[in-house]
């Protein structure tokens, strides 16, 4: 979504995020959106359970016992097992892993109602921003959704920004805080 400030005299800082998805058979009611701190917990669970990082981490663990087995083992077990373990770097760059990279997105875009992620929204400006919704509110998996659901969820569903206009003022010794 993005919040526009229309505001040409102050900035809008965004508190909080409630969305109302519709529900067949009931009034739909307003939700908070969750944290961002919730979903970054969840992309971090889901990376240990990554299939490429188990098969990785697997072959991590092969090649280490390989390598302390080689030195009680054969020259040709030796050999075979240098081999595999300087294939897996290569193999690592073919395959990365790129959940630090949609963590990092995922901060710059999402919104959090703790205090150190506050956003900001400039006088006269916009601000895009994610925010998450509770999959329980759905009564069929969004991965599930054809086109015209979609569409159809994006035209039916609010969503309310509360916040406040604030302005920077100086304090005595120089320096600018908000009000």
């Amino acid at each position: 979504m993005v919040v526009r400030n229309l505001n040409s005299d102050h900035e809008f800082v965004v508190h909080d995020v409630q969305v109302a998805v519709p529900i067949r058979d009931e009034a739909s009611h307003f939700r908070a959106g969750r944290d961002k701190l919730i979903a970054r917990g969840v992309a971090i669970k889901g990376q240990s359970l990554d299939p490429r990082n188990l098969v990785l981490d697997g072959f991590d663990t092969l090649s280490a016992t390989a390598s302390a087995a080689s030195s009680i083992a054969s020259a040709d077990f030796m050999t075979g097992a240098s081999i595999f373990t300087a294939f897996l770097s290569p193999l690592k760059l073919w395959f990365p892993d790129h959940t630090v990279d949609q963590l990092n997105r995922l901060n710059d875009l999402a919104f959090s109602a703790s205090s150190t992620y506050k956003i900001i929204v400039p006088k006269n400006g916009s601000v895009p921003f994610v925010t998450f919704v509770p999959q329980e509110l759905f009564e069929k998996s969004p991965r599930n959704w054809s086109r015209k659901e979609f569409y159809e969820w994006g035209n039916t569903t609010s969503v309310i920004v509360a916040g406040a206009h604030i302005e920077q003022v100086k304090t005595q010794n120089g320096a600018a805080t908000g009000r």
